[in-house]
């Protein structure tokens, strides 16, 4: 007889995350929720990363260890994860974050008492290398969570949130996901993800700090400046400094309110929002058109 299917998929990607990876495990494997199963899935590291988690996988049946043949960058890893999970619910998992205990029980009360919320995350804090806490959540009203939010006010008070998006590590509804394009292969490709689910549905603040993010020196995101390294980062194919990720953002938000199942007006509503978005950031877009004809100029010499 086949044995159910957990209601939860956990999936971690990683690529030479020795450091902190058996401490990020471990915190998850100790959730209070512990009907799951967790994928590591080995981006081809070339530190210790294969034998710690294969030393998981023997200890715990929950666990299954995946070692890619080679790099395929970011976003590949992350999406694969998502397209071969089979639980009602999937998480990504960070090889350098920390879950408290109840984390993930949290999260799955509150999509289980609001059917109509596609993600659930819980506050955070920032903590150091060894574990310190070095910066509580700045707690404001967020629209996106509201159960009366049409969704062009969600998708309106997403783009005005100017923090990062640790919201893709929560827990999420696998149908919903697989409705979106999940992670692109540029930069911010996360930002655009969680707004194609927050024009689906509200999400679902649990009110307690239950995730630890940790700020070190090997994050992607302090290894791979400038913008060219981190759209390398997402797909390993994308060579070359020429990169307009600006632009990028604008065109992949747009293409997000198109393909959005939502009512015209909102549909509208959210085009003129990205108006608004667009001239907040028209520095930053000629800086991208500078920067690119620096990099062909530095090219052709």
């Amino acid at each position: 007889m086949t044995p159910p299917v957990p209601p939860l998929s956990i999936g971690l990607p990683v690529f030479n995350g020795e450091r902190f990876l058996a401490e990020a495990i471990e915190s998850i494997l100790q959730q209070t929720f512990g009907d799951f199963t967790l994928v590591i899935s080995d981006n081809a590291s070339t530190d210790g990363t294969e034998e710690i988690g294969r030393e998981f996988a023997c200890r715990d049946p929950r666990v299954t260890f995946v070692r890619q043949p080679h790099n395929r960058g970011a976003a590949w890893n992350f999406n694969t994860l998502v397209h071969t999970a089979e639980g009602q619910f999937f998480k990504w998992a960070a090889h350098d974050d920390l879950l408290l205990p109840t984390a993930v029980e949290r999260c799955i009360e509150h999509l289980r008492e609001r059917p109509e919320a596609v993600l659930s995350f819980t506050r955070r804090v920032k903590i150091d290398e060894d574990g310190a806490v070095i910066s509580h959540p700045r707690v404001r009203p967020l629209r996106f969570t509201a159960s009366d939010a049409p969704p062009h006010e969600r998708f309106v008070d997403w783009l005005r949130l100017r923090r990062g998006c640790t919201e893709m590590f929560g827990v999420a509804r696998r149908a919903t996901m697989l409705e979106t394009r999940l992670i692109g292969s540029y930069a911010a490709a996360d930002r655009v993800f969680l707004a194609e689910m927050v024009l689906r549905g509200p999400f679902t603040e649990v009110p307690e700090v239950l995730f630890l993010h940790r700020e070190h020196d090997g994050r992607s995101l302090r290894i791979t400046r400038p913008q060219g390294g981190l759209r390398q980062w997402f797909d390993t194919t994308k060579t070359g400094p020429v990169c307009f990720p600006t632009w990028r953002l604008g065109y992949e938000y747009t293409r997000a309110v198109h393909r959005a199942p939502v009512p015209r007006d909102d549909r509208w509503r959210s085009y003129r929002a990205l108006t608004w978005w667009t001239r907040r950031r028209w520095q930053m877009l000629g800086d991208n058109l500078i920067d690119a004809g620096r990099a062909v100029v530095s090219r052709a010499r």
